[in-house]
């Protein structure tokens, strides 16, 4: 049996650094890349992610409310959906408390008419967040 106790200080430690570089990063590459890798880390180590759960979310809608408006990153808007809904799944119900203030971000999203790859994240993001959350 494989002991955890070495690797959650890193981890979390990573998780930290994406949140970081995603809330205060000023080229949107990054941030947009942190969104991703946030994704990848909150599907890999969902057992790491639970206690987390608030700052997360709180990372991502404030990527989301900059993400809306003529001059939105699409690119970056629709890799912050795919890690809500990847959050959304890990979170299950406790992320019932974020519905009023994820949702309207998602139809939102789904309403945009400038991009049909995030109108088609979005989408996704919707199901995992209805069927996640009951």
């Amino acid at each position: 049996e494989k002991n955890p106790a070495y690797v959650l200080p890193a981890l979390r430690r990573y998780l930290i650094q994406l949140l970081t570089y995603l809330d205060q990063s000023m080229d949107s590459k990054c941030r947009e890349e942190s969104a991703r890798l946030l994704g990848c880390l909150i599907r890999s180590c969902p057992w790491l992610i639970l206690p987390y759960i608030a700052p997360i979310h709180k990372a991502l809608v404030a990527r989301l409310c900059e993400g809306t408006g003529p001059m939105a990153n699409i690119v970056l808007a629709a890799g912050v959906l795919a890690t809500v809904g990847e959050l959304a799944k890990v979170g299950g119900f406790a992320m019932r408390q974020y519905l009023p203030e994820l949702m309207p971000l998602v139809v939102d999203a789904l309403l945009d008419g400038g991009s049909v790859s995030k109108r088609e994240v979005a989408v996704a993001t919707l199901g995992q967040v209805i069927q996640s959350t009951g």
